[in-house]
């Protein structure tokens, strides 16, 4: 029998990925560079790259972690009867094609589930989760997305969508926008809810 993937442990490496994130943040606004606005900029710039990377690299384990357990989804799905138990590797393979894993935001996220799962699987329906008629986590995820991408890449389509998300037009960095407030803790903190409610779905 293929060993089954334990979202638990992934869930606890996320929020340490999260924690070494926020550290980093909080480690530099106590030293010298505090008084450096630049500077400051650059280390959100940075913070908000790793948060993302353990938040793919997450969402990656979870999609594998819902084949994983049960492939009878995934041959629904398709319409290719697989076999009972499929490893990690073999599961990673049908969801990345041996390529790298990857999403445009929050409806990209939701389209890559629906791919490999029905509607009304776990994975997809906690993602799509509303409370009184609003998606739980759509907002944050699709402004962490573009935050992400204006971070990375500092292009005029990623400064546009940055602007369209967040609303800030004079704002000339991500890093610049994300140590406002509590605007970086805001999206670590719905990343360790979704997984939480994620890890909590699975379990049913």
């Amino acid at each position: 029998m293929a060993n089954k993937v334990q979202l638990g442990k992934h869930v606890e490496k996320l929020n340490k990925d999260l924690d070494d994130a926020e550290a980093f943040v909080d480690a530099a606004a106590a030293s010298d560079l505090r008084t450096h606005k630049q500077h400051m900029s650059y280390v959100y710039d940075a913070a908000i790259l790793k948060a993302w990377v353990a938040f793919e690299r997450f969402m990656l384990t979870c999609l594998t972690a819902a084949i994983n357990h049960d492939s009878k989804a995934i041959s629904v799905k398709i319409g290719i009867e697989f076999p009972v138990n499929l490893n990690k590797p073999v599961c990673e393979y049908l969801i990345t094609g041996g390529g790298f894993f990857d999403f445009k935001g929050f409806g990209g996220l939701v389209d890559k589930t629906k791919k490999f799962l029905p509607n009304d699987h776990w994975l997809p329906r906690t993602l799509k989760r509303e409370k009184e008629g609003t998606s739980v986590y759509q907002g944050q995820i699709d402004r962490f997305a573009a935050v992400r991408n204006f971070a990375a890449h500092e292009s005029p389509q990623s400064k546009k969508r940055f602007r369209e998300v967040t609303g800030q037009e004079r704002m000339p960095t991500a890093g610049s926008w994300l140590k406002v407030g509590s605007r970086f803790t805001d999206i670590t903190t719905t990343l360790r809810e979704l997984a939480k409610d994620l890890e909590r779905e699975a379990r049913r």
